[in-house]
């Protein structure tokens, strides 16, 4: 066998351990966020747990009151854990 064909087969090789190790670490990272997003509100969801309207939740959101991790312009996603630690702090 030439040097030529050797070349191509190691080159086939490592192509096929590069799309091998970037599908595993895809699949890691799509774990990771179902994980997270199982913890995650949406604002209705805060809003029906704190027995106000959604529009309160996202307005204390904007406002900085209500800590909040917005994952585009337009989705907004709470921590129940982090937002009842805010609650506590607010003035009644």
């Amino acid at each position: 066998m030439g040097i030529l064909p050797r070349l191509r087969l190691t080159i086939q090789w490592l192509i096929r351990v590069v799309v091998r190790v970037e599908y595993l670490t895809m699949s890691q990272t799509k774990i990771e966020t179902k994980d997270e997003k199982a913890n995650m509100l949406t604002a209705a969801e805060v809003a029906a747990r704190l027995g106000i309207g959604r529009e309160t939740v996202l307005i204390h959101a904007r406002a900085g009151r209500l800590p909040c991790e917005r994952l585009s312009s337009r989705i907004i996603r709470f921590d129940w854990e982090k937002v009842r630690e805010a609650m506590k702090k607010l003035p009644k």
